[in-house]
């Protein structure tokens, strides 16, 4: 009588090593999907700046445009960092135009000092154009 039981899985090795091949390939395959995602955005947004009637301001928050990645790739932050940036986005006094969820953020621009501009949003379009982009991308890099 054996005192041993052993069960042998002939090529789970293979398979294993396949499995971790995937997993580089969808972790490369997310990082791209993110990389092109905030490229886009960004140009997107430039394209829209350009497209403005404001255009003393337009030019200088193009160029401040800016495109920051998580160090492991995984994470990206874009925006303009000239300071009328958000008040041509939202506008300013009473007609700051508040995109949903973003409350928080865009309702301190409806201070003024008598001056009410209009918003003329160049960031958010461009991000919501890419959002579905950037799911689909990086839905199929879970894909075998």
């Amino acid at each position: 009588m054996a005192d041993k039981f052993n069960i042998r899985v002939e090529g789970l090795d293979t398979t294993l090593n396949k499995l971790a091949k995937l997993a580089q390939q969808n972790k490369t395959e997310a990082k791209q999907a993110i990389t092109e995602t905030a490229i886009n955005i960004e140009r997107k947004a430039k394209q829209n700046l350009a497209a403005l009637p404001f255009k003393d301001s337009v030019g200088g928050i193009a160029q401040s445009g800016y495109i920051l990645y998580d160090g492991d790739g995984y994470g990206g932050e874009v925006g303009f960092n000239k300071f009328t940036s958000p008040y041509i986005e939202y506008g300013t006094g009473n007609q700051v135009v508040v995109p949903i969820g973003w409350e928080d953020f865009a309702l301190q621009f409806k201070k003024g000092d008598g001056v009410n501009i209009k918003p003329m949003p160049y960031f958010h379009p461009a991000i919501n154009s890419e959002l579905e982009n950037l799911k689909r991308n990086l839905k199929n890099s879970m894909k075998p």
